[in-house]
């Protein structure tokens, strides 16, 4: 049979009251004990119990909705499966939210709680975790659109210890330090505040490729994303290449040098006509993703070329791929909204580091999947943080 659905009682007890009146620190716990009855209403203990067709998890059926807010306890604690196991008959905070209070023997094992996660895994029921927050997240905060204007970024996540399984994934945290591991991206929601979709990747794999992963996600959410604030390393991205009219990216422009000569800013494209001309007028076709040489013989007699270049050859020019996106970006950065713009981008920053502090800086598993689970887990943590904050008589508990 399947297993059960989990109907822990919605009052409190007066143990309770005196628990909660204990605990000064770690307040998620009380938020839970207050909301977990909306967090896991039937309908998403329903989808949880789709992992399951006609088996238990474990040895007895338990209720998935307790084991999935033990996995979430686990990630906001960070204990261990063993700690996990010993938690729930040693601290009464977490005896507090799964609804075991005094109990002698823990209502599951060890080998049940490894055996959920994996099913989680399995079914992708991580990301249904963060998809029910982003739902309670809108009906809370009164958001109902469906545009979305969100912030992408990532950070670091060393490897687990096994040195041979950090071989291939040497990557680059900086230009003066290499590291082991993963790269964690995290995409935010700016107007709710919540963390839409999250990635990982190896660290030797370019930050734009966890995009197509992480628009199957919105994909799920019905949501479209129309205003996108990203750094230059995802400029190579599917959002970016493959953008639509309706989709505005916010991004710093690569930088343009020459020195003290003129840069390419200082020249002129006519898109219409494919035309470049210089700043003495000199006009020529140009290509976008192609280099252009103006001629030598009017460089030569140029009387501004020593502003311009020393080449013997002329002065040339190279035209980015996307060249017209890239004065775009310019454009846009040399005003004051369009920097305001760009430092909305600092948002998702910090919540990278509210994560960190729940993940830490070292990834919990071996394996991509599994620190992807860890990943979305502490993304969960931190909408529900969002949820709390927010003003609604149902979630008017806060937390720290």
């Amino acid at each position: 049979m399947r297993p059960p659905y989990w109907n822990p009682p919605i009052e409190l007890s007066e143990a309770e009251q005196v628990i909660i009146s204990g605990i000064k620190k770690a307040k998620l716990f009380i938020f839970l004990r207050h909301n977990r009855h909306h967090l896991f209403n039937e309908e998403f203990q329903t989808t949880l119990a789709t992992m399951f067709k006609d088996s238990t998890v474990g040895q007895c059926p338990v209720p998935p909705a307790l084991l999935a807010l033990a996995l979430i306890l686990q990630a906001y604690t960070g204990v261990s499966d063993d700690e996990v196991i010993e938690a729930l008959v040693m601290d009464r905070r977490w005896q507090l939210v799964l609804d075991c209070h005094d109990c002698q023997k823990p209502p599951f094992s060890k080998g049940t709680l490894v055996n959920f996660r994996q099913a989680m895994i399995e079914f992708e029921v991580d990301q249904k975790l963060i998809e029910r927050t982003v739902e309670i997240a809108k009906q809370q905060g009164g958001f109902g659109s469906s545009n979305l204007k969100a912030a992408l970024d990532s950070s670091p996540l060393w490897g687990a210890a096994k040195v041979e399984d950090t071989y291939n994934l040497l990557g680059h945290a900086s230009r003066s330090q290499r590291f082991d591991g993963y790269k964690r991206h995290v995409l935010k929601d700016l107007e709710i505040g919540v963390v839409r979709s999250v990635g990982l990747t190896s660290a030797n794999i370019p930050e734009a490729q966890v995009t197509e992963a992480m628009d199957a996600d919105l994909k799920a959410q019905n949501v479209k994303l129309v205003e996108l604030h990203i750094d230059r390393a995802y400029l190579p991205s599917h959002w970016v290449k493959q953008r639509s009219e309706d989709l505005t990216i916010f991004c710093k422009a690569w930088p343009v040098r020459n020195g003290d000569r003129f840069t390419k800013t200082d020249f002129v494209l006519d898109w219409e006509r494919s035309l470049i001309s210089c700043p003495n007028n000199v006009t020529i076709p140009f290509e976008q993703g192609k280099t252009v040489h103006f001629p030598a013989s009017e460089c030569h007699v140029c009387p501004i070329s020593e502003r311009c270049t020393t080449s013997a050859k002329g002065r040339s020019v190279s035209i980015h791929p996307d060249e017209a996106f890239m004065q775009e970006l310019r454009q846009r950065q040399d005003t004051e909204l369009g920097r305001a713009k760009l430092r909305e981008r600092s948002r998702v920053e910090h919540t990278l580091a509210h994560l960190g502090q729940w993940q830490g800086d070292r990834a919990r598993y071996l394996g991509a999947r599994k620190n992807l689970f860890d990943l979305r887990r502490v993304a969960v943590i931190h909408n529900l943080h969002v949820i709390a904050r927010m003003p609604a008589p149902a979630f008017s508990q806060q937390v720290s």
